[in-house]
């Protein structure tokens, strides 16, 4: 006999399969791994000149991180820690871009940086009929508003 976990339940059209605890703990195994990536990503923004110089794109490599991290949040149906992170990427680009200068600014890429997650941000809260937050919607408005 088959377990009744695997075998696929009909939602409308589409096919899922239930969640396995063996899944659960797969993912929050993976949770593990992309928070101590996180730490990581972290260690390398409190040593940004090093990583400038070893040429190590820490902007990107914390993004990332963040991005793992909501995908599987999601994945385990925690919504406001998805968000949560997201929200987290946002925040640290507004952040560089507040204290570095232009010319720096525009060698780490960020507003393209902050394009990429103001959009990952509001997509997400628009499939999930979430609240966006109060403080990217304004840096939506200013920076990203012709996409």
């Amino acid at each position: 006999m088959k377990n009744a976990q695997n075998i696929p339940k009909k939602h409308g059209s589409k096919k899922q399969l239930l969640p396995t605890n063996f899944n659960q703990g797969k993912l929050n195994d993976v949770l593990n791994g992309y928070t101590e990536a996180l730490i990581r990503a972290e260690t390398l923004n409190s040593n940004e000149e090093d990583a400038l110089l070893a040429d190590i794109p820490f902007v990107q490599v914390f993004i990332i991180s963040c991005n793992n991290m909501a995908n599987t949040y999601e994945e385990l149906g925690q919504l406001e820690k998805a968000e949560k992170m997201l929200c987290k990427s946002v925040y640290f680009v507004v952040y560089l871009l507040n204290h570095y200068s232009d010319e720096r600014a525009e060698s780490l890429h960020l507003e393209n940086e902050l394009k990429r997650t103001v959009l990952a941000y509001t997509n997400f809260c628009q499939q999930k009929k979430r609240k966006i937050d109060e403080v990217v919607q304004e840096v939506k408005e200013k920076y990203v508003s012709h996409v």
